[in-house]
């Protein structure tokens, strides 16, 4: 290639490049990290909504009720509201999966309050225990639950781990469910004695 032709084609190439990177790459770069910086606003705002989500609900499945004047036992403590984020959040900043999980958490909530609702239409006993065990086994498992989407937003973003060393409440809760699985456990055994046996042939 000759010297007259070389100069313009470098030339050339120099500006369709020059206006690549102008109009793509840079434009790009900018988008990237602005979504970078509203992906971890925005795990940071729902990891401080969570764990005081995860607390709320230690609260609710360490409350076994106190007896009222009639006799009946009742909650000490209110269950949470439903999980709200914040309204500024730009969701399509995060991975869809981990979108999904976090969202589909105030519906799950929803489901434990309807689940626990209805256990207590169905109990005539004035203690109410098998209510209020219903009710610390989904509060338990909502606050886990809770827990473990903060868990996969800290590792994703690098949000400090919180200090469970004076008050544990994820320990709590797996010592709740502990106990109400093993009561389950001995009540599912006692009832398999009473059955008898059928009738040999």
């Amino acid at each position: 290639m000759s010297d007259d032709i070389r100069g313009p084609v470098i030339s050339a190439i120099s500006g369709f490049v020059g206006v690549l990177v102008g109009t793509a790459l840079i434009p790009w770069i900018r988008g990237h990290f602005l979504r970078k910086r509203a992906a971890r606003y925005l795990a940071i705002r729902v990891v401080c909504t969570l764990d005081k989500y995860l607390e709320d609900c230690t609260d609710v499945a360490e409350d076994w009720g106190e007896e009222n004047r009639e006799g009946y036992s009742e909650a000490r403590v209110s269950a949470p509201p439903t999980p709200s984020y914040p309204a500024d959040l730009d969701w399509h900043s995060i991975d869809y999966a981990l979108m999904y999980e976090l969202l589909s958490l105030p519906a799950m909530a929803e489901k434990a309050a309807s689940i626990v609702n209805n256990a207590a239409e169905y109990v005539s006993s004035p203690d109410y225990e098998e209510v209020f065990e219903m009710r610390s086994f989904q509060y338990s498992k909502l606050g886990l639950k809770a827990f473990e989407l903060t868990q996969k937003l800290r590792r994703a973003y690098k949000i400090p781990d919180r200090d469970f060393s004076e008050w544990n409440p994820v320990s709590r809760l797996e010592q709740q469910l502990k106990e109400i699985e093993d009561r389950r456990a001995q009540r599912e055994a006692a009832h398999a004695q009473m059955i008898p046996p059928p009738p040999s042939s």
